[in-house]
């Protein structure tokens, strides 16, 4: 495999990776916004013209790269479904539920929860 030719000029940060040039920036901010409409991995990779496992690097390298407004869109999205999943637990949870013991039967054996 041969490498671009742009390879030499690239520079490096701190730690002595490569930074992140701006195509790849870009490319991983549209990943993000991609994954911020629920896309699956696989159709973010098909959509871009990369592999499914390059789509997951890119959606988790966005956070970190210059470009933060895709990112933040899609992990403020995903908190938004995991509230709504929460909300929708904890109100089934909280909810009276139906038994196939008496009422009496119930209140003689303490199962009978006292009103609100």
């Amino acid at each position: 495999m041969t490498q671009p030719d742009n390879m030499a000029d690239r520079t490096r940060d701190g730690k002595g990776r490569f930074d992140c040039d701006p195509a790849t920036a870009e490319r991983d901010a549209r990943a993000a916004a991609l994954r911020g409409r629920s896309m699956t991995y696989q159709a973010i990779g098909d959509a871009l013209g990369i592999s499914r496992q390059s789509a997951f690097d890119a959606v988790h390298r966005a956070p970190s790269d210059t470009m933060e407004e895709p990112a933040a869109a899609a992990r403020a999205l995903e908190l938004q479904k995991l509230d709504a999943a929460e909300r929708t637990v904890l109100e089934g949870l909280e909810r009276e539920h139906v038994t196939a013991c008496p009422r009496e039967d119930r209140a003689a054996r303490g199962w009978v929860r006292a009103r609100r």
